[in-house]
């Protein structure tokens, strides 16, 4: 099931990014912003992510280099870089964007599609797609996001390129880093 909703939050995302009210509402809970850019698809250090709610269920969806996320970018070749492998999926399972605590938001489910984990992987660049599916039982008061845990779990991520979208609220986005690991999603 979160795989098919990996996709259709795949879809928002483009529709996120596509989206003329998103250039014209981004801001960021830091100083010296710059205006949205477009990144290529592949920088190390760089994720993107889309979050979505839609009821008391929030669905966030990462891209992530696997070179960010584990320190090589083929498939493993020893056994150290299979643990890393198998260390990050389980930290998934914990490891994530936190949400305000009003909220009472509860990781439910969490899936990735790895290529390094692909017997017919090529050399070369990879990168790992993450969803998270959360339930909030009180998803009105949902007003921050948090990223220090990522941060904290992998060191070699420098920025979010963070978008997200709540009912009745314009789409938004923002850049999140080490520095500045908050984001208000609401005025």
């Amino acid at each position: 099931m979160l795989n098919h909703l990996m996709s259709s939050l795949g879809l928002l995302g483009l529709l996120l990014i596509s989206s003329a009210g998103l250039a014209q509402n981004h801001h960021s809970d830091h100083a010296g912003h710059h205006d949205h850019e477009e990144h290529s698809p592949h920088v190390h250090g760089l994720a993107t992510m889309q979050m979505v709610l839609s009821g008391q269920t929030v669905l966030v969806e990462a891209q992530v280099p696997a070179d960010t996320l584990f320190g090589f970018a083929t498939a493993p070749q020893t056994p150290q870089q299979q643990a890393m492998l198998t260390k990050r999926h389980e930290r998934l399972k914990t490891s994530a964007v936190r949400f305000s605590e009003r909220a009472h938001c509860e990781i439910t489910d969490v899936s990735w599609q790895n290529p390094l984990t692909d017997t017919e992987h090529h050399q070369g660049h990879a990168d790992v797609r993450i969803a998270w599916q959360y339930r909030c039982e009180t998803p009105e008061r949902l007003t921050h996001a948090h990223f220090e845990a990522l941060f904290d779990d992998w060191p070699r991520l420098e920025t979010v390129e963070w978008e997200w979208l709540l009912p009745d609220q314009p789409a938004n986005a923002a850049s999140v880093t080490v520095g500045h690991p908050n984001v208000q999603l609401v005025p």
